[in-house]
C-alpha cells in the first residue's frame, strides 16, 4: 500500500513539474516512477488473484474458513 502512495505522489510531482511547468527533473524521479510502478502492478495482480479466489469459494466454504480462523 505504501508503494501506491509513493507512486501517486511521485506521478503528481512529475505531472506538475515536468509537464505543466516544463522543468528539468532529476533522473531519480524517473527511477522512482519505474520501481513503484512495477511494485504497484505486482500488488494489483496479487489483489486480483485473492479476489478471484474468494469469488471462487462457495459461501459454505467461506463460512467454514472464517470459523477456523
Amino acid at each position: 500500500m505504501a508503494c501506491f502512495t509513493i507512486y501517486t505522489f511521485r506521478c503528481t510531482k512529475f505531472v506538475v513539474k515536468g509537464i505543466d511547468k516544463q522543468q528539468q527533473l532529476k533522473p531519480s524521479l524517473k527511477d522512482w516512477l519505474k520501481v513503484n510502478g512495477y511494485v504497484a502492478k505486482v500488488m494489483t495482480v496479487i489483489s486480483l488473484n485473492n479476489i478471484i479466489g474468494i469469488i471462487a469459494y462457495s459461501k459454505i466454504q467461506l463460512t467454514k474458513l472464517a470459523q477456523e480462523l
